[in-house]
């Protein structure tokens, strides 16, 4: 964000900023539900945003009130909860679709594409052909139930996670793949599509860059 910022006191120097701002990382907020059909192709988006600040808890209301309403007029519909890795947002979603409201049928998917940039960078350190490890490891994650699991006892076995810290990619995706694993199946793939679900939130993330 470009923020307003106080002028330096004294007079100006030459060519310093009219108006000075300063630009800020903040917190803006996303999420939409999409209707797909039978063969996971995407029919209708409802797109909500939340400037920095914003009510957070207001969108994510005005999310599950909307979805309640879908079921209400066709129970038949398959939910799912598809998110990136951060517990917030997934703290957010389980909050509001619980299983009281919304019975206990709901699936649950975090980003394969999050993931993979997580795996990939991981295999630039692990393998020399590291494209090729990422291909082997996208092939499991979408064929086998529990790929997941396999993929995080070789980053393990690989000896090479740095320990905590900026710039360590193999650690990075062993916590990833810790945090959510063995999670409500949120990194079971093969599933979902079998199910016909989709396996990434690319309407959500087009929803970020047109609104932000």
């Amino acid at each position: 964000m470009e923020e307003p910022r106080k002028r330096p006191v004294g007079r100006p120097a030459k060519g310093a900023a009219k108006r000075p701002v300063a630009r800020n990382f903040r917190m803006a907020y996303c999420a939409t539900v999409t209707v797909h059909d039978e063969n996971g192709k995407a029919l209708h988006t409802i797109r909500y945003g939340a400037m920095p600040g914003g009510d957070i808890i207001g969108l994510r209301n005005r999310l599950v009130a909307d979805v309640a309403t879908l079921v209400s007029k066709r129970r038949d519909l398959k939910l799912q909860l598809l998110c990136d890795g951060a517990p917030e947002m997934w703290n957010l979603l389980e909050e509001g679709f619980t299983e009281q409201r919304f019975g206990p049928g709901i699936s649950r998917l975090v980003d394969l594409y999050h993931l993979t940039e997580k795996l990939g960078a991981a295999a630039r350190i692990i393998e020399p052909d590291s494209r090729a490890l990422l291909q082997r490891w996208k092939m499991r994650l979408i064929n086998q139930s529990n790929a997941a699991t396999q993929i995080l006892e070789e980053l393990i076995a690989s000896g090479l996670d740095e320990g905590p810290g900026e710039g360590h990619p193999v650690h990075a995706a062993i916590t990833y793949l810790h945090s959510h694993h063995e999670n409500a199946q949120r990194m079971n793939y093969a599933e979902a599509r079998e199910l016909g679900l989709p396996l990434g939130s690319g309407n959500v993330e087009a929803t970020c860059k047109s609104l932000f």
